[in-house]
């Protein structure tokens, strides 16, 4: 009677240590999936503004490009992005696109606030900031 009391016992002990190794594997496993997720997350993004860089770099690249058509060629690449209402911030260098002359490099920078597109999991390191810079040389009538 007492070894059956003993086996009880023990076989409580060993679910009770298999539902805490269980919690704890889960956790790790949820933890790893939801990295993923906001990674993945994050570097379609990262994508999503270097693409639109390297537009508003190409339109303002061209002899005859504007201010104007360069907004319009960053808005138009975060809008297929799905980051249209982001509040990104587009800086070229120099401010006035139409000054450089032909052979000189001209800049297109993008950010934005990772905080307003992240998924926001929580225990994910992320950075605060999301930007892409890329530099041509203005062509020449």
């Amino acid at each position: 009677m007492a070894n059956m009391i003993d086996r009880r016992k023990s076989q409580h002990k060993r679910r009770g240590a298999a539902l805490i190794e269980m919690a704890l594997v889960l956790l790790l496993l949820l933890t790893l999936t939801f990295a993923i997720l906001e990674y993945g997350w994050l570097f379609l993004k990262s994508h999503h503004i270097s693409n639109a860089a390297r537009q508003g770099a190409r339109v303002a690249a061209r002899p005859d490009a504007t201010q104007e058509d360069v907004e319009a060629a960053v808005l138009a690449a975060m809008t297929g992005g799905g980051l249209e209402d982001s509040d990104y911030t587009l800086i070229t260098t120099p401010e006035d696109i139409t000054t450089p002359e032909p052979g000189e490099i001209l800049t297109v920078r993008v950010e934005l606030d990772y905080e307003d597109i992240g998924l926001g999991f929580p225990l994910i390191p992320t950075p605060a900031t999301l930007g892409s810079e890329l530099s041509m040389v203005k062509e020449g009538p």
